[in-house]
């Protein structure tokens, strides 16, 4: 007696003797052929499914591989990579005297997909020049043209 077994249906995996099993699914494994596997990982990304119990499907997880943290549920993430969030990436750097324009420049990362690295630009604030790409620009004030009326 009570040697009766429940096993899952495939794709699921999982058995119980005398009592129902609980069935689990892996949306992300390569055996599974209505998964996710090959979205994830034909663009390069990572699956990861976060409740493999088998009544739970679609919520599988597409993750953009490192330095991106982007993600999407059920689908490809799209992985963005804006080099002017990542600390190293200061365009304060040549900043000596706080308030002055080489501690004031703005970053703008003209293409953020994950493998256009090192295009990121500093540039300075106005009145001062000066332009930088993947460094802290060294900010210049033309003094002809800042005070070119005086001279007129």
């Amino acid at each position: 007696l009570n040697d009766w077994a429940c096993e899952c249906t495939p794709p699921s995996t999982g058995n119980a003797t005398a009592r129902p099993a609980r069935c689990m699914l892996d949306e992300c494994k390569k055996t599974c052929a209505t998964c996710a596997n090959t979205t994830c990982s034909g663009v390069g990304q990572i699956c990861e499914d976060p409740n493999m119990l088998a009544t739970s499907t679609g919520d599988w997880v597409c993750k953009c591989p490192p330095p991106s943290t982007h993600q999407a549920t059920a689908k490809p993430a799209v992985c963005k990579i804006d080099e002017c969030d990542e600390a190293q990436n200061n365009c304060s750097a040549n900043c000596v005297v706080p308030n002055t324009p080489n501690c004031e420049q703005t970053c703008f990362d003209p293409n953020t997909a994950p493998n256009s690295l090192g295009d990121w630009i500093c540039s300075c604030p106005p009145p001062t020049s000066g332009k930088a790409v993947a460094h802290a620009a060294m900010c210049t004030v033309d003094e002809c043209v800042e005070h070119g009326a005086t001279c007129t």
